[in-house]
C-alpha cells in the first residue's frame, strides 16, 4: 500500500511533501506482514459507504405528502426514487387508491418525449385531481410535460420559461417586469417590450454595487457557472407581492483584500495552473458593507432602509419575510451585536422608515431556533396582528406572542424545562399554532414530538404520542439537513389532520395520520420496509446514555461488529461532528444510515471490525442554553472531555472495547475538532482522519465570532494590528502553537479550493507539523472544494487508513 507523508526539518515556512512506500510483505523491523482483511468484508463495507444506494433499498422512508387544492386528500410516492408509484389518500379514513395507471401515463410520456419511461420510474411534480381525469406535469430527460388523463392519456411539453432562469432576472410576481444586474446597477426590463431602463445610477461595478455577490463561500462555483453562460439574478433581492416595490443590497466590498486559491488542474487540460481570488475578510479585518434599499418600480425613487444602528437584515438570511396586504409595511428580521440582538422590524417601503416591533438582546447571542442551521422560529399571523417570536431567554427555547401594532408581549405559549424545536403550521382560523418539541416526554431527549398550543397559552396537546423521533421540520428550508426530513405541509388544509413520519435508529419510517383535535390515529399509510437493507449487510445502531463529568446525561449511538465473537476485543472509531450549530447523532432510521459529515461510512468501519460511537457532548444544540453554551469561546475544542469520557464507560460496559485502539473522524468543522482531539488527548486517541478541516480558527473567514467572541487583540481592538497577529481570545484554537504534541497517526485530507475550510489555514498547520517534525499523511485534492469531487476514492483511502492503523490489518485493493 503506497500513502502518502509529509516531513520535514525544522523550517519554519516550509511544505515538503514526501512519499513514504510501505511494501506489504516487507514489514519495518522484519515483523510479519498484517493479515489482510478479507475481501468479502472489505467489498460489503464498500457497498454500506454508498449511501444513495443503501436509500435505495428501503422503500419509503420518507413519505411526503401532497394535499390536492383544498380537499382533505393527498398524494404521495411509494417506494424508491428509482421505483415507485403512485397512491391517493383520504385524511379522513385513511383509504387509499392508485393516483392513475402508470402504464398508460408512461406510455403517453414515452411517446411525447421520445424517449423511453418506465411506469415505475415516473418523475412527478405535481398533480390535480378533478372526478375521474387527473392533470399531472412530469419530468423527463430534463423536460417538462404536461399529461392530462381519463379514458386516454395525452402529453404535451411545457415550453421552458421565457426569464427568469439562468438569465439573471428576478422576474416580478404579476410576470410584468424583471430586475437584473448590470455595471453594478440594477436594471428594470418590460417582459413585454423589451424597454429597459436604470433603476440605480451610483452602482460602480462588480465589487460596489446593487445586487451584487459578496464573495464568500460559493463564489468559485458561481464563476464557473457564469463563465458557462449561466447568470444568476440580483443578491438577496426580492419584489413586494404587488410588484410596485423592490427591495435591494448595495454591497462594498472595494476595501476587502482578496484570498488566492489555486487551480493546478485547468479544466481545459492546460498546463499552466491558475491562480482565483475572491474577496474575502478574515478574522480580525474589515467586512464588506451591505445597505439596504427600497425602490418604487414605477418612479425609480429610492429610500434606503433605515435600519437601527449596527444592525443587518436578516437573521441567518433575508427570509422569512412578511408583507402587509396592501405591499406597504415590509416586516423582516435584522440582527446585530453578532447575533446578540435580533430584531423583528416593520419596514415603510415607501420612504424606508423602520420601525422596531421587538428587540431583543440575550448574551451570548439571541438564537431564533434551538440550531442555527434550522429556520428561524418566527411567524406571523394572517392579519399580521400577531407575531409569534422564539426566545431562550427562561433557559430554555420557547414561544411568545407578542402584539404587532404595540410590540407588547400577549402571552407566553409555551414552558418549562424542554424545548421548542420548531414552529411547524400556525392555524389563524383556530387561534392555535403547531410545533415540534423535545424533552418533554419521557426518554431520549432529542426526539421531536408534534405539539399543538393555543394563542392564549392554552390547550397544550401532544399530537404524536409514539416513542419515536418525528421527521416534522421547520416552516422553511434547513440549512444543514441530516435527517433525510424535508420540509412540506403537515397539516390538511382544513386544519382537521396531520400527516407524519417516525422512526427510531433502530425503528424504520412509519407514516401516519392523526386528528389534531384529539391525536386520534386515523391509519397508518406506509411502513418502510427494511429487508433489502438488512440483505446487503447493513445493522442499525442502538442508543446509550453515559454522564459528563457534571453529571448530565449525554446520548449517542453505537454500531457494533456483526457479530461480536466471545472474547474478541475491536477497535473503537469516534465519529464526530463537535459544532455548537448541529447535534451529530442520529435519532431516526435514515440519519442512522447517512451518518454525520465525516469521510467515512460508520456502518461500513462497523462492517469491518471496528466499533462506531456517535455522542452529543455539552456545547452542542437541541438542550437546554446552558447545555449549547458550554461551548461558547472554545469553539472546536469543547466537548472532546466527554467524548474520552463516554468511551470510558462503553468500554467498562462492553469489555470487547479496546481502549488501547481508540480513533476519531470527523469532516469540515468535525475535521478540526478530530485534529484538536489528536493534539489535545494524545495518549487516548491513537489515529485520526481529519477531512477538509480548517487548521484553526484565528486565520479563518468571519462568522464564528457569535460562538467565540468578537476578537480582542493585544490593545484592546477588534482589529488585527498586524497580519501574523492572533487574537487574544483566539490563541487557544490556534492549533500551530499546539502541533508538537501529535503522536497518533493522522491523516488530514484538504481540497484546494475549499472556501469552507480554507486552504490557507490547512496549509498553516501542515506546516506546523513539518516544523515541529512530526509524521502524518496528508492528501492534497487539485480543484476540489468542500466534498466535492473523488468522494469514493476519498473514502477508501480514510477506511485503509484506519484499517491499517488501528485495526492492524491489511485492505485488499491497491496494494
Amino acid at each position: 500500500m503506497r500513502t502518502s507523508t509529509a516531513s520535514s526539518g525544522k523550517r519554519t515556512g516550509a511544505i515538503a511533501l514526501l512519499a513514504s512506500f510501505v511494501i506489504l510483505g516487507v514489514a519495518p523491523g522484519g515483523a510479519p506482514p498484517p493479515p489482510p482483511v478479507p475481501r468479502g468484508e472489505y467489498q460489503r463495507a464498500e457497498r454500506l459507504s454508498q449511501v444513495q444506494a443503501l436509500s435505495n433499498l428501503l422503500p419509503n422512508a420518507f413519505v411526503v405528502p401532497h394535499w390536492l387544492g383544498n380537499r382533505d386528500r393527498f398524494w404521495y410516492e411509494r417506494g424508491t426514487a428509482i421505483d415507485h408509484d403512485y397512491v391517493v389518500v383520504d385524511a379522513a379514513n385513511g383509504h387509499k387508491r392508485p393516483a392513475f395507471d402508470p402504464v398508460a401515463l408512461a406510455t403517453a410520456l414515452t411517446r411525447a418525449a421520445h424517449a423511453s419511461v418506465r411506469p415505475r420510474a415516473i418523475a412527478l411534480d405535481s398533480l390535480e385531481i378533478a372526478g375521474s381525469t387527473y392533470t399531472a406535469t412530469a419530468a423527463v430527460a430534463g423536460k417538462t410535460y404536461r399529461c392530462t388523463g381519463s379514458a386516454t392519456v395525452q402529453c404535451a411539453l411545457v415550453p421552458a420559461p421565457r426569464f427568469g432562469t439562468g438569465d439573471g432576472l428576478l422576474v416580478a410576481p404579476d410576470a410584468s417586469d424583471a430586475v437584473f444586474v448590470r455595471g453594478g446597477n440594477l436594471w428594470l426590463r418590460n417582459l413585454k417590450t423589451g424597454a429597459e431602463r436604470a433603476l440605480t445610477t451610483d452602482g460602480v461595478n462588480d465589487d460596489d454595487g446593487y445586487g451584487i455577490y459578496p464573495d464568500g463561500i460559493g463564489t468559485l462555483p458561481m464563476r464557473q457557472a457564469e463563465a458557462a453562460g449561466y447568470r444568476f439574478p440580483p443578491f438577496e433581492t426580492f419584489w413586494s407581492p404587488d410588484s410596485r416595490s423592490v427591495v435591494v443590497p448595495l454591497v462594498d466590498q472595494r476595501n476587502v483584500a482578496e484570498y488566492p486559491f489555486i487551480e493546478d488542474v485547468p479544466p481545459d487540460g492546460s498546463f499552466r495552473p491558475r491562480v482565483l481570488e475572491e474577496r474575502l475578510a478574515l478574522l480580525g479585518e474589515k467586512p464588506a458593507t451591505i445597505s439596504w434599499y427600497a425602490i418604487d418600480v414605477a418612479t425609480g425613487v429610492s429610500h434606503k432602509i433605515a435600519l437601527p444602528s449596527g444592525a443587518s437584515l436578516g437573521y441567518t438570511g433575508i427570509e422569512p419575510q412578511w408583507w402587509s396586504s396592501d405591499g406597504s409595511e415590509l416586516y423582516i428580521l435584522a440582527s446585530a451585536d453578532e447575533l446578540a440582538t435580533a430584531y423583528f422590524l416593520d419596514v415603510h417601503v415607501a420612504d424606508g422608515s423602520v420601525r422596531i416591533v421587538l428587540r431583543e438582546h440575550l448574551e451570548p447571542r439571541a438564537d431564533l431556533n434551538s440550531t442555527f442551521y434550522e429556520p428561524p422560529n418566527v411567524a406571523m399571523t394572517g392579519d399580521r396582528k400577531h407575531l409569534i417570536w422564539f426566545s431562550q431567554r427562561s433557559g430554555w427555547g420557547h414561544l411568545y406572542l407578542y402584539n404587532v401594532e404595540t410590540g407588547a408581549l400577549e402571552q407566553q405559549l409555551t414552558g418549562g424545562n424542554w424545548l421548542v424545536r420548531n414552529i411547524v403550521d400556525v392555524d389563524d382560523a383556530r387561534d392555535r399554532v403547531y410545533f415540534t418539541g423535545s424533552g418533554r416526554e419521557p426518554g431520549n431527549p432529542y426526539y421531536r414530538y408534534l405539539y399543538r398550543v393555543n394563542f392564549d397559552g392554552t390547550g397544550l396537546t401532544l399530537l404524536s404520542p409514539e416513542h419515536a423521533d418525528h421527521m416534522l421540520t421547520g416552516m422553511g428550508p434547513s440549512i444543514l439537513p441530516v435527517d433525510g426530513a424535508v420540509a412540506y405541509d403537515a397539516i390538511s388544509p382544513s386544519g382537521k389532520y396531520v400527516v407524519y413520519n417516525y422512526s427510531t435508529v433502530d425503528d424504520p419510517t412509519q407514516t401516519v395520520i392523526r386528528m389534531t383535535s384529539d391525536a386520534r390515529l386515523i391509519a397508518t399509510v406506509e411502513r418502510a420496509n427494511p429487508a433489502a437493507l438488512y440483505a446487503a449487510g447493513y445493522r442499525p445502531p442502538t442508543e446509550f446514555t453515559v454522564r459528563a463529568s457534571d453529571g448530565t446525561p449525554l446520548w449517542g449511538v453505537i454500531y457494533r461488529p456483526s457479530p461480536i465473537v466471545k472474547g474478541a476485543r475491536y477497535p473503537i472509531v469516534d465519529d464526530e461532528y463537535t459544532s455548537p450549530l448541529v447535534t451529530a447523532v442520529p435519532t431516526t432510521f435514515t440519519q442512522a444510515i447517512n451518518g454525520t459529515l465525516s469521510q467515512v461510512s460508520a456502518p461500513a468501519l462497523a462492517a469491518l471490525g471496528f466499533v462506531v460511537v456517535i455522542v452529543n457532548a455539552r456545547g452542542t444544540p437541541n438542550r437546554s442554553r446552558a447545555f449549547l453554551d458550554a461551548s461558547y469561546g472554545n469553539f472546536g475544542r469543547f466537548g472532546l472531555d466527554d467524548h474520552v469520557s463516554a468511551i470510558r464507560q462503553l468500554a467498562r460496559r462492553f469489555s470487547y472495547i479496546d481502549l488501547s485502539r481508540v480513533g476519531i473522524v470527523g469532516g469540515s468543522f468535525g475535521g478540526e475538532s478530530c485534529i484538536r482531539a489528536m493534539l489535545d488527548f494524545p495518549n487516548f486517541f491513537k489515529v485520526g482522519v481529519a477531512a477538509y478541516p480548517p487548521g484553526g480558527l484565528h486565520n479563518m473567514y468571519q462568522g464564528v465570532e457569535p460562538w467565540q467572541g468578537v476578537p480582542v487583540y493585544p490593545g484592546g481592538g477588534s482589529l488585527r494590528p498586524a497580519p501574523n497577529v492572533v487574537a487574544l481570545n483566539y490563541r487557544s484554537l490556534d492549533s500551530n502553537l499546539d502541533a508538537w504534541r501529535l503522536k497518533g497517526k493522522l491523516l488530514i485530507i484538504m481540497g484546494e479550493q475549499d472556501e469552507n475550510a480554507l486552504p490557507g489555514s490547512t496549509l498553516q498547520f501542515v506546516n506546523a507539523l513539518i516544523r515541529d517534525g512530526k509524521d502524518f499523511s496528508f492528501i492534497y485534492v487539485p480543484n476540489s472544494g468542500h466534498f466535492t469531487i473523488y468522494q469514493d476514492y476519498l473514502a477508501r483511502r480514510s477506511r485503509d487508513f484506519l484499517i491499517q492503523y488501528l485495526l492492524n490489518e491489511a485492505p485488499p485493493g491497491n496494494l
